[in-house]
């Protein structure tokens, strides 16, 4: 994953399926197991009964590409909680999606002047992206779906107007979903 160059990973339902501290060895700092050097996200991922990510988690990274400044926020689908072994989650919660979205997004675009921001999502349904575009004071540029292994192009319209586009990659490898935004546009 460190020579693929990719700006971050969404935890996904499968993270949890030998324990979420597995992949956790992955940010330990210990070299001799393997570590990824981009960030593992999950902004509605938190210590059951806190308010506490675990602190391997980030909910959101911030890229610089073409000059431009870009916020990505992560998120494991809500209902992605009961797809995962009761044993596995017993230590976690998936909080409100919905509230961190707009939480994350006012902080990027408001104290980190990002440029756009982008939702990277472990979970799929064109509802569920309607859902996302419209939550209000949220400006969300694009989505990167995931979970439901289908080839997803689509566009969303924003209440000022503008298209997002939504995209999912399928399943095996078999296509990389590409997303070519300019803010100048």
């Amino acid at each position: 994953l460190n020579s693929m160059n990719f700006n971050a990973y969404v935890i996904g339902n499968h993270e949890f399926d030998w324990g979420l501290d597995i992949i956790s060895k992955y940010k330990d700092g210990d070299t001799s197991n393997g570590e990824l050097n981009i960030p593992f996200l999950g902004a509605n991922i938190y210590y059951k009964g806190t308010n506490t990510h675990p602190s391997w988690i980030s909910p959101f990274t911030i890229v610089n590409s073409n000059g431009y400044k870009v916020g990505i926020i992560g998120i494991i689908g809500e209902s992605q909680y009961d797809s995962i072994s009761s044993d596995k989650r017993e230590n976690y919660e998936f909080k409100n999606t919905d509230n961190l979205i707009k939480k994350y997004s006012s902080l990027l675009s408001e104290e980190y002047e990002c440029d756009s921001i982008v939702l990277a999502t472990h979970d799929y349904s064109q509802t569920l992206n309607q859902r996302y575009v419209n939550i209000e004071g949220v400006k969300i540029d694009a989505i990167f779906n995931a979970h439901t292994h289908e080839l997803v192009s689509e566009y969303i319209e924003r209440e000022d107007g503008y298209k997002v586009p939504c995209v999912q990659s399928n399943t095996k490898n078999g296509n990389v979903g590409t997303v070519i935004y300019n803010p100048d546009d």
